[in-house]
């Protein structure tokens, strides 16, 4: 019986450290309901009742999240990704 009551414990802890980490990296514009700030403190402060609460009400709905290749392509203001380095001249042939 104490091996189950760890085993639940560890089983709630993970999921609490996966809402926690969730909520501080969802984007701040998608978060639902409260503000960010809120929710990490209702996270912490209770616990599993928070974490439920995180899951059901508060976290990104998986249809308002762009998909990932969609965010890596376009820029800050969501324009085009400007490149890295500038391509190199091609060689100048004496002539």
């Amino acid at each position: 019986m104490i091996r189950f009551g760890g085993l639940l414990a560890l089983v709630a802890f993970g999921f609490w450290l996966y809402a926690l980490f969730d909520s501080i990296s969802a984007p701040r514009e998608r978060i639902r309901l409260l503000p960010k700030p809120v929710w990490v403190i209702v996270i912490v402060v209770l616990n599993v009742v928070g974490t439920v609460l995180w899951f059901t009400v508060g976290r990104p709905r998986k249809s308002d999240v762009p998909p990932a290749h969609h965010r890596r392509s376009a820029g800050r203001l969501g324009g085009p990704v400007r490149p890295t380095r500038r391509p190199t001249p091609p060689a100048r042939r004496p002539g």
